[in-house]
């Protein structure tokens, strides 16, 4: 299972590494955050817990695609 620290490092990595113009790794990076997040979303129970991190996901998403 994914921490929450993992995920939240590894979305400070794509944030530098596109800050940087590094696009290719940024991206790679951001793809590991929303399947690291997918797995997270599968041990939740609590509802609200959940919906938080199902928008953290879709922004991530919305992230990547930019």
């Amino acid at each position: 299972m994914a921490s929450v620290a993992e995920i939240c490092e590894n979305t400070k990595m794509g944030r530098e590494h596109a800050l940087l113009g590094d696009y290719e790794t940024s991206q790679v990076y951001y793809q590991g955050v929303l399947q690291q997040i997918q797995k997270l979303l599968l041990t939740i129970k609590d509802t609200q817990r959940k919906q938080t991190w199902q928008q953290v996901q879709g922004s991530v998403h919305h992230v990547n695609l930019l």
